[in-house]
């Protein structure tokens, strides 16, 4: 349950802090790991969406 939440926050936009916060991790790489894969799928996106636009 925990972890979904942890998740659930990323997604939302809630920083690495706020979620440590919020479910009580002491230490913040317990916590990066759920923002650290948003922010790696949003890169992705972005990524894709600029390779799109070029005129090959």
């Amino acid at each position: 349950m925990r972890k979904a939440v942890a998740q659930m926050m990323a997604e939302a936009g809630c920083t690495q802090h706020q979620i440590m916060s919020v479910i009580a991790h002491t230490q913040a790489k317990t916590s990066e790991i759920y923002t650290k894969r948003v922010e790696r799928r949003k890169l992705a996106e972005f990524g894709a969406q600029a390779l799109a636009g070029i005129k090959w």
